[in-house]
């Protein structure tokens, strides 16, 4: 189970442990609570929730590019490569054999053959890796976003973002 959290304060007690007092809003949260056995150990890890924002422009992004490539019968992959290309968004160029193209989507966002490049007795490519819009500052995603909503205005596809949210 994952409960998102507030933290409130600790304080320790007589032994030198330290309690922990933790603010749960969410009421489907509270309920699972119920299901915790006392004292048995859990593993808990705290980390800062991602921001809201960012995860409804993830989906409104992924959503915009589902809605192009229905339109306009393109993977929605070489829309998102597109994208990246258009934006001139972070990348790096490396040089790989064929059979590590796998491994090298697996590693960043997008992969792009560039060019056929023979390095001694190996074949390979170089290819054009992208970092992704995970890791975009709030700038390069409304960079991102700009660039898409522009696309669909040409394509005539709803861009307003609360179309959206229920879908």
């Amino acid at each position: 189970m994952k409960i998102i959290t507030k933290y409130v304060k600790h304080l320790f007690n007589s032994k030198h442990q330290a309690e922990l007092t933790l603010l749960v809003e969410n009421y489907r949260h509270t309920i699972w609570l119920d299901e915790l056995e006392k004292d048995v150990e859990y593993s808990v890890e705290i980390k800062k929730v991602k921001s809201k924002r960012s995860l409804q422009q993830n989906k409104y992004l992924w959503a915009l590019i589902r809605e192009l490539a229905l339109k306009t019968r393109e993977d929605d992959m070489d829309i998102y490569i597109k994208l990246l290309i258009e934006t001139n968004a972070e990348f790096e160029y490396i040089w790989a054999m064929e059979k590590t193209e796998s491994s090298l989507k697996k590693v960043f966002r997008a992969v792009k053959r560039i060019k056929p490049q023979k390095i001694k007795d190996s074949d390979g490519w170089l290819y054009k890796c992208y970092i992704g819009s995970s890791k975009f500052t709030v700038d390069e995603m409304n960079h991102l976003l700009d660039t898409l909503i522009r696309w669909c205005i040409e394509e005539n596809i709803e861009t307003d973002e609360r179309y959206y949210e229920t879908t």
